[in-house]
């Protein structure tokens, strides 16, 4: 028999009614998952993962886990806290949930050196499927297998220490461009903006070929909102900044369909020549089967290009300024070796690949500087078989998550780990797997010798023509997604006379 009390039972109320009502309902309807997963659901999961074998930890709630306070403690530039007060309460093997993953991490070396040295026949990489959207799944960075080994070693004939010697000059010619421009005759700037400025049009110059100015500022912006949606709480509601990524990323995308289809003209009309830029690079290059990158791997992957190429790099340059700032004896030791390299050139000669290649104590200040803040804190690799380790059995499936945090400030490993000590990496410098701002492995980044050379390109000329102070010599240092300093590094500047050198 009909029911005629039942449309009223479901009729809303007037409270969750309209706008208002429907934020209610959401969060209503969030709250009753989370109290039915934690009583039913996790059952489930520790069905599918052996929740009773794992390493112990905190699982926490679905979806969120711990990554809220995970982010928390990032943004405050505290991350090693973290995984520092679970390895206290743990041991060091210990689980966690993190971005939708109940993952395990393990210590430092050996757990980095077990994952970096495994992969592809005891782990392979793995990302949060939330990030699937934004990084690509053509991107090298979301492949996995013979995949990623194919597309890494295109990108690696342009990104190879070889290749990348011939780009030394039209970097040093960037670099002092930009210096006149924005540092020259300023008595303050604000470092951080400028270095994504400047190491973004470097990218879009090798990479694309891009020099407009308002091309150059109209990708950046879209590219600030879609690195700031990257690692935080992947809502997929209107005004997050996980949405706004989304959408920045297909503004960048349609910008670089028209570029692609300019050099792919280019190309047929013989105008300009395959190894003009990375994008003639991915255009052009074939793979064993005689297969060109569809348009989606080649956007996948300049995007990738392009967000590590200046996102890391201008972090890295922002905080090594900082810390030359506040230590002034390792700033002389870098003005003398700088000096040198540059009595030994006429006063219109760009730097070279040898002149990189002498710079030995300044990258020995970019190392500490990625020891003590590096631009990404880790990653993941799930297990492809069962792993018995330290007494406790990862099954198949199961995420680890490898981080800096485990090793950098690790006293035990780093002695006095906060002070600023380039000395760490004389000689064969810090033990194997403990200094891992790249990651490791197969997998390790493939633009790291594209960022040393942006990085000692840079602090070549910025040491050789300027002196500086920080304006604020307390200013904090957050991680959102990449380390930064918190204000931008606020700084006083001063032309560098002969007789201050």
């Amino acid at each position: 028999m009909e029911h005629k009390a039942w449309p009223l039972l479901l009729a809303a109320p007037p409270y969750l009614q309209g706008a208002a009502g429907s934020l209610i309902a959401a969060t209503v309807t969030i709250l009753l998952g989370c109290v039915l997963w934690y009583f039913v659901a996790r059952r489930s999961w520790a069905s599918k993962y052996g929740l009773h074998r794992m390493p112990p930890g905190n699982f926490s709630l679905p979806f969120l886990g711990e990554t809220r306070e995970y982010i928390l403690l990032q943004k405050a530039n505290k991350g090693p806290e973290f995984f520092r007060s679970r390895a206290a309460k743990y041991g060091e093997v210990f689980s966690t949930s993190l971005f939708g993953f109940l993952t395990v991490s393990l210590p430092a070396p050996s757990g980095n050196k077990f994952l970096f040295s495994t992969e592809n026949t005891q782990v392979i990489n793995q990302w949060p499927e939330c990030l699937k959207p934004l990084l690509g799944e053509e991107s090298v960075a979301w492949q996995t297998g013979e995949e990623h080994k194919h597309t890494r070693s295109v990108l690696m004939t342009f990104l190879d220490p070889e290749a990348l010697q011939r780009f030394v000059g039209r970097v040093s010619a960037v670099v002092q461009k930009h210096l006149d421009n924005n540092w020259e005759g300023k008595k303050q700037i604000v470092v951080f903006p400028l270095m994504k400025r400047l190491t973004f049009s470097i990218a879009c110059s090798l990479f694309l070929s891009v020099e407009n100015e308002d091309e150059i500022s109209n990708l950046l912006t879209h590219f600030c909102s879609y690195a700031a949606g990257m690692l935080q709480v992947p809502i997929d509601f209107p005004g997050t900044k996980y949405r706004k990524a989304k959408f920045s990323r297909r503004l960048i995308c349609e910008q670089l369909d028209e570029l692609t289809e300019k050099r792919r003209k280019e190309l047929d009309l013989g105008t300009t020549s395959e190894n003009q830029d990375l994008l003639a690079t991915l255009l052009t290059t074939r793979d064993g089967k005689g297969r060109i990158f569809s348009n989606s791997a080649i956007q996948d992957n300049v995007i990738a290009l392009l967000f590590a190429g200046h996102d890391t790099t201008s972090s890295t340059i922002s905080l090594t300024l900082k810390f030359l700032a506040e230590n002034k004896t390792c700033l002389h030791q870098v003005l003398q070796e700088q000096l040198q390299i540059k009595s030994e050139k006429s006063n219109n000669d760009n730097l070279n690949w040898e002149d990189l290649k002498k710079m030995k104590y300044t990258w020995k200040v970019v190392q500490e500087t990625l020891r003590l803040q590096p631009p990404v804190q880790g990653g993941f690799r799930k297990a492809l078989v069962d792993i018995e380790i330290s007494g406790y059995k990862v099954p198949k499936g199961t995420p680890f998550y490898w981080t800096v945090h485990r090793s950098h400030k690790d006293a035990k490993l780093f002695p006095n780990p906060e002070k600023f000590d380039p000395s760490r990496f004389e000689g064969t410098g810090p033990p194997p797997y403990t200094f891992v701002p790249f990651g490791g492995g197969p997998r390790i980044c493939p633009g790291n010798d594209f960022a040393k050379m942006e990085a000692l390109t840079f602090l070549h000329h910025v040491v050789t023509r300027f002196q500086w102070s920080l304006m604020d010599p307390d200013e904090p240092v957050t991680i959102d997604p990449l380390a930064h300093p918190l204000r931008g590094l606020p700084i006083i500047l001063q032309n560098r006379t002969p007789e201050e050198d």
